[in-house]
């Protein structure tokens, strides 16, 4: 065999037996090669040949899979082999839909086998699945980044604890930045903190933050403040004092 293959320099056929495997490594390629190996025993000699081929596309791969539109994910496009010395840089070339940014290449190095491109995603308003092809020597792979919508993340009061008649803030955060006006449902159990049905983050922001003037209690209470969006639900206690 050539450079490309490397066989073993002999192999053992057990006695009784008509046959014997070995193992063979081979280097990467850059085009179509066959590689004739010979095996010769008691002077008779026995050729065969082996083709080998460059590396092709294996893979497209996200990380995370899964995101809240308006965050960065790393993409990989994964080879089935090192690019060949003597090759050249590979160019994989990318597409993608219009709720993601990508570079309309990557390039993988001599030696190597993948490489890693940043992708920039966009605020949506619902969960949806933005395709991405990536294209090696003809032979495209397409997979799927998933966009989320932004969720309810958590539900904050300051202060904790509070005289009566006080000033009391609260913050509802999102997972990520509003796509649209985004309307969250509010609920307190005491009117003694009164808090309006619904409040709205408004599209480009990922929180909204209200004041409220508490009432008045003759003994330490605590009330519980609720937000909700979607089946997510949000509680922060309160203690109000006389």
């Amino acid at each position: 065999a050539d450079s490309s293959a490397s066989p073993p320099l002999h192999v053992i056929v057990p006695a009784g037996s008509v046959s014997a495997t070995f193992n063979m490594m081979t280097s990467p390629v850059a085009s179509d090669k066959i590689v004739k190996v010979t095996a010769i025993s008691s002077a008779v000699s026995v050729t065969a040949q082996l083709t080998l081929k460059p590396a092709a596309l294996l893979s497209l791969t996200f990380a995370p899979s899964s995101v809240v539109g308006g965050a960065s994910v790393t993409g990989k496009v994964q080879l089935s082999a090192p690019v060949a010395t003597g090759a050249g840089d590979q160019i994989v070339t990318l597409s993608c839909a219009g709720t993601i940014t990508i570079p309309p290449n990557v390039v993988i190095h001599e030696g190597e086998s993948s490489a890693a491109f940043l992708i920039n995603t966009i605020p949506v308003a619902m969960d949806m699945a933005a395709p991405v092809t990536a294209t090696y020597r003809g032979v495209g792979k397409t997979s799927n980044l998933n966009l989320k919508a932004p969720a309810l993340s958590s539900l904050t009061i300051a202060p904790l604890t509070a005289k009566s008649g006080a000033n009391v803030t609260f913050a509802i955060k999102l997972s990520g930045i509003a796509a649209q006006d985004v309307t969250v449902n509010l609920s307190s159990n005491n009117t003694a903190l009164p808090v309006p049905v619904t409040t709205v983050v408004n599209a480009g922001l990922a929180s909204r933050s209200l004041t409220v003037k508490s009432g008045t209690v003759t003994a330490n209470t605590v009330i519980t403040l609720s937000a909700k969006l979607g089946t997510v639900t949000k509680t922060v206690n309160f203690t109000l004092q006389p």
